[in-house]
């Protein structure tokens, strides 16, 4: 009984309970079959160790007490015996070629690499190799329904990982000097959670049908951050992350898709931007597909701007409404008919405070009753202004520039009395989206 996989089928010497390092997405199920035990499980197991450092492809086992040396002896034996593994455990230490590590690691459908003993030990993986699975020279393939958990890789400049399907978790993982860290391909839904990825030439790509979920991650000092292309998505609920930077652009998408991208943090600024055209000199975001990109924060009130007993109803854009036009006519219902109203486009959501704007420079476009223009049909944008250095009550008006596609504006209005001296109305804070 010297060898793992000898045809006989025995029980596990311990009754399983409880999961090990359940995943913090509710959505994918614990599988009870990957839990680390106290006590080795040998002959049968669902689970195999791996010691770098201590281990032994030849007298070993793959019990905790009797670990391989390699993942790719492991991966190897498994497929020569054409026997399933739920989980690879590895203890601390730098799996390279010079250790006898053989590069790529194809990871099979459903298995998870985990890390045993500390917790917080540091498992490295450093090589790449010829995937004929995806003609790609790369570290890690994982083909589907793959978690990965504490592990720092580095490609030696080709590429790190490769999700090809399914669901998975890379959890505390960093990646740097990759030509690319992390693709995502076909259908492949990643979560990166507590993770880093930084000093590669491109941080992450997507394609097909891919999606991304951003938990909790650093994207940071890379050529390109993130690219995304077809219909790939980033997923709405991903935060706490953020892509900042990066030397050409922080994100780069041509693909199909409208994106949602107020989780993530831009140069630590969420909104103090536009999306670009070209991918140099660091910009944020860069839209070259047809989808709108809207990163900012969109925050709105029920209850009118200035707090007035009066509402003012913003007719068009309606609220959350996306337009095709960078000059919108504004449509309002101003039920009071007083003489001195105001009407606002802001980049960021207005800020007031004792009845004063805190932040006029978010102001990107306005009218008043002191304009040409008509209220009855709505406004149309060439009767407004650009704000000079955020005043926006100018002798000498500036002509109104164009509103920038690919991003959300805030829209706001409001009225003075017939003394032009207390505002009475005003709207709620409302949106809508530039594509």
């Amino acid at each position: 009984m010297q060898r793992l996989f000898n045809g006989f089928t025995l029980f596990l010497l311990i009754v399983l309970t409880s999961c090990y390092d359940t995943p913090r997405d509710s959505s994918i199920d614990c599988d009870t079959s990957c839990i680390a035990s106290t006590e080795p499980i040998i002959y049968g197991q669902t689970t195999l160790y791996i010691d770098i450092v201590h281990g032994d492809n030849i007298h070993g086992d793959g019990s905790r007490e009797k670990p391989y040396k390699n993942i790719s002896y492991a991966l190897n034996l498994m497929e020569n015996n054409n026997t399933t593994i739920d989980c690879l455990y590895l203890s601390g230490g730098e799996y390279n070629s010079q250790n006898g590590e053989t590069f790529p690691i194809t990871i099979p459908h459903g298995m998870d690499i985990r890390t045993y003993n500390d917790e917080n030990q540091s498992v490295t993986l450093q090589g790449s190799g010829y995937s004929k699975l995806q003609n790609k020279s790369v570290s890690i393939v994982a083909t589907g329904d793959n978690n990965l958990y504490n592990l720092s890789l580095s490609s030696n400049e080709t590429i790190g990982i490769i999700v090809l399907d399914k669901n998975s978790i890379l959890s505390n993982i960093t990646l740097y000097d990759n030509q690319v860290a992390l693709i995502a391909y076909n259908d492949a839904h990643v979560i990166l959670e507590e993770s880093n990825i930084s000093h590669n030439i491109n941080g992450i790509e997507i394609y097909d049908n891919a999606s991304l979920k951003l938990l909790n991650t650093l994207i940071a000092d890379n050529d390109v951050g993130v690219i995304l292309s077809d219909n790939g998505i980033i997923d709405q609920s991903s935060n706490d992350t953020s892509i900042i930077n990066n030397t050409d652009c922080d994100f780069f998408t041509n693909g199909n898709n409208d994106l949602f991208l107020q989780g993530i943090n831009w140069d630590q600024n969420r909104s103090d931007f536009n999306v670009e055209e070209g991918c140099s000199d660091g910009n944020n975001i860069v839209n070259q597909g047809i989808g709108t990109v809207s990163y900012q924060e969109i925050s709105n009130s029920e209850t009118p701007l200035f707090n007035t007993e009066n509402e003012i109803y913003i007719i068009s854009p309606q609220y959350g409404e996306t337009l095709y036009s960078t000059t919108p006519t504004i449509k309002f219902d101003n039920a009071q008919q007083n003489r001195y109203i105001m009407v606002t486009l802001w980049k960021d959501k207005p800020i007031i405070r004792d009845k004063t704007i805190q932040n006029p420079y978010s102001i990107v476009w306005y009218w008043h009753t002191g304009m040409d223009g008509d209220e009855g049909d709505g406004i149309a944008y060439e009767k407004g202004a650009t704000p000079i250095n955020g005043e926006i009550n100018t002798d000498s008006p500036q002509v109104a520039k164009p509103l920038t596609r690919g991003r959300a504006y805030y829209i706001a209005i409001w009225e003075w009395d017939n003394g032009g001296i207390k505002i009475i109305s005003s709207s709620i804070t409302s949106f809508f989206y530039i594509k």
